[in-house]
């Protein structure tokens, strides 16, 4: 009578210095990783798995680390500038309905109360050439023509 015993082994397949490939548990894995073990490739060159490897896949963990990292600023940044942009056109919006209201002679606190020295001064000291020239205008007429 024959017993038949079955067992799975998890194995990590590398490749060594020489070219060749190994299988190695993780049990032996492990011991490599943390002792730097010399062992012997099927074709009889030896080996080690060394520290080396080990710091390179943590420098290439802090790496993607710092990318990901990045890409989360430069994300927060873009974000940043939209905001900002949009204050700005809310603001310059601002400004220019306060330039509008004074332009008209109204207050600009918004009691709408009309003042027409104000609407004078911005048409002859802001204004345009044609906004100047009307107010000119209107004050070089005489109130009462002569007879």
């Amino acid at each position: 009578m024959a017993v038949v015993v079955s067992k799975q082994v998890k194995v990590e397949v590398i490749e060594i210095w020489c070219g060749h490939w190994v299988a190695l548990t993780e049990t032996q894995l492990t011991h490599f990783e943390n002792t730097g073990a010399r062992f012997v490739c099927p074709f009889g060159d030896g080996a080690s798995y060394s520290g080396k490897v080990i710091q390179l896949e943590k420098d290439k963990e802090r790496l993607e680390g710092e990318v990901n990292y990045a890409w989360q600023q430069q994300s927060i940044a873009v974000s940043d500038a939209k905001t900002a942009k949009r204050e700005v056109a809310t603001q310059k919006g601002k400004v220019t309905k306060l330039r509008n209201r004074a332009k008209a002679g109204l207050c600009t606190l918004g009691c709408n109360r009309h003042f027409t020295n104000l609407q004078n001064h911005m048409a002859s000291k802001h204004g345009n050439d044609e906004e100047r020239e009307k107010v000119k205008a209107a004050h070089t007429q005489p109130t009462n023509p002569p007879i």
